[in-house]
């Protein structure tokens, strides 16, 4: 080895730098993963060079591997280029918004979001770990209560949650009013097969009323649901963060009446439905409709 490295010591050597673009010769005994893939994948962002192995981080979804530095060519202009090439190697988009989502926070693997990219296409994508490192996703969870889980790693939400839960509530008092995600409510496997219009792109909230404390270390509280005429019990600092301290309608918001309950019966619970709905079919003024077919205003 001294031989052969005598006319050329590593201290001599040209090395690839940190923050230099290099392309990865693909193995060519092997096939191309899809008829036009190219013999190269990349750029790559060099880490660092140890010897004959220099550790890259792939430009688009940043995962890091060991290259041997004979496949490996120094890719030549701007690093926005390069972006764009490494985009298309890893058959990736530019996230332009997000700007809904549907599934249950808890279960973060069966998530979708309905994300517009950049070549204005929209459509739902389910959770993976190319979408959560994008900046925009991180910002649209980071924005909304609703999705705290999501703001960390499955193995310390646990620990954010439970150290919310030891701390008494300090946002609202009984017989103050908020306006609650029927998500919530519900729960959300059963809001998904409500069927209701725009589910997913208008937040469907419920008037609630906060009832009592439970205990006197005001660690919980009971409200009460108005329109669905039920009882939402131990609401803990937690509950009251993510779902329960809005005490404005926004804009954002459409709110669960009387007439949609009679329009859409499954929001109401099962035990207490028959009764309300005698009760909201004397409330809703009904008409008929040019063909004669009756219609809730």
């Amino acid at each position: 080895m001294r031989e052969r490295t005598q006319a050329t010591p590593e201290a001599t050597q040209n090395q690839y730098q940190p923050g230099d673009l290099v392309f990865f010769r693909r193995d060519t005994t092997k096939p191309l993963p899809t008829k036009l893939s190219g013999g190269y994948t990349g750029p790559w962002e060099v880490i660092r060079q140890a010897r004959n192995v220099v550790f890259c981080r792939h430009l688009a979804v940043g995962i890091e591997k060991p290259l041997h530095v004979s496949r490996l060519k120094l890719h030549v202009g701007s690093r926005e280029s390069a972006m764009e090439v490494a985009m298309r190697d890893k058959d990736q988009f530019l996230v332009k918004a997000i700007t809904a989502w549907k599934g249950d926070p808890n279960k973060r693997s069966r998530m979708k979001f309905w994300v517009q990219y950049d070549d204005g296409d929209e459509m739902w994508v389910s959770y993976k770990a190319d979408l959560v490192d994008n900046e925009i996703y991180q910002d649209f969870v980071a924005s909304d209560p609703r999705l705290f889980q999501l703001r960390f790693s499955s193995a310390i939400v646990h620990l954010q949650i439970d150290n919310m839960r030891k701390s008494p509530i300090l946002t609202v008092a009984p017989g103050d009013t908020v306006y609650v995600d029927l998500r919530y409510i519900k729960g959300h496997e059963a809001y998904d097969k409500l069927g209701l219009p725009d589910a997913y792109f208008t937040m469907y909230v419920c008037e609630c009323s906060y009832v009592r404390w439970i205990g006197r270390t005001h660690h919980k509280i009971e409200a009460k649901c108005l329109v669905l005429d039920v009882l939402c019990r131990n609401w803990d600092t937690f509950d009251v963060y993510q779902f329960g301290s809005c005490k404005e309608l926004l804009p954002s918001m459409t709110l669960v009446t009387e007439a949609m309950c009679v329009r859409y019966p499954d929001i109401l619970e099962s035990h207490n439905r028959k009764k309300l709905l005698r009760m909201y079919n004397t409330q809703v003024p009904v008409v008929t409709t040019g063909e004669g077919e009756e219609a809730v205003l």
